[in-house]
Formats: C-alpha cells, sequence, structure tokens
C-alpha cells in the first residue's frame, strides 16, 4: 500500500515537471543574436513574422504533453500496462525533451533564409524546457519501477 502512494506521488511530480517543461515553452527560443520570439511562436508561427510553422516542434510540443499525462496515470497499472504507458511516457518525454533542443536545427531546415542567421544560440526557455523534460522522464522510471513492484 506504501508503495502505491508513493508511485502516486512520483506521478504526480512527473506530471507537473512536465507542464513546467510545456510552459517554458513562452520563453525565448534563442539567445539575442536570433530572433526574438519563444518556442511556441517558432513553432506554431503565431504571429506572421514571416517564418513558416515548424511541424517537428509542433510533434515535439504534442508528445511532451502526452509523456507528461501518461506519466501521471503510470500508478494506476500494475506490471505489464505499467511497464508499457511508463514506457510510452518515459520515451515521449525523453524524445520531446531531445526535439526541444533540436530547434535551433529544425528552424533553420524550414527557414528560407536560413543559413544568413545561423549564428545564434539556444535561449533560456529551449534549455529549461528540455531540462525539466528530462527530469519528468526520470521520475517517471521512478513511477514505473515501483508501480511494477505492487500487488
Amino acid at each position: 500500500m506504501k508503495s502505491r502512494n508513493s508511485a502516486k506521488i512520483l506521478g504526480l511530480l512527473a506530471l507537473v515537471l512536465g507542464i513546467v517543461a510545456i510552459c517554458f515553452w513562452f520563453g525565448p527560443a534563442f539567445d539575442n543574436v536570433g530572433h526574438p520570439y519563444n518556442l511556441m511562436q517558432t513553432a506554431f508561427a503565431i504571429e506572421d513574422h514571416g517564418y513558416p510553422t515548424v511541424w517537428t516542434l509542433v510533434i515535439a510540443f504534442v508528445i511532451l504533453i502526452i509523456g507528461s499525462l501518461l506519466g501521471a496515470i503510470v500508478p494506476y497499472f500494475r506490471k505489464t500496462g505499467a511497464l508499457v504507458v511508463g514506457g510510452l511516457s518515459f520515451l515521449c518525454l525523453l524524445g520531446g525533451g531531445i526535439m526541444t533542443l533540436l530547434v535551433k536545427s529544425f528552424f533553420l531546415a524550414v527557414n528560407p533564409y536560413g543559413e544568413v542567421y545561423s549564428s545564434f544560440g539556444l535561449g533560456s526557455g529551449t534549455i529549461t524546457s528540455a531540462v525539466f523534460a528530462f527530469l519528468a522522464a526520470i521520475f517517471v522510471l521512478a513511477t514505473l519501477n515501483l508501480a511494477r513492484k505492487q500487488d
């Protein structure tokens, strides 16, 4: 019974960390040399800045949401179910974090004037979002470990 409550708490922490990773998409995508927009504006082309929608970042955003939600429900499954749901959540959070860190490559690939603006670095929103996604993935692994041990 104690491991079930611990697994629920860890799953909730994974959800919170995943939501924080998603919230940091409103932070700067690139440093001061790059364009001044956040990850949401870069991915979804929210405002008309002449940049196209970056569909690989849209996919990263969606799998971060899916991974966060799946991380919260891992404790409600047992053994094989927990392994499948936890594994999917882990892979989604890990993949979403990695894809978030690749924002510069994805942006330059779809931007017709990409080579002109290729000397910029990653912004604080990008890096922080990826870190929180990786932390959420670690908490999902801990939740998975406890959920698999339940009776």
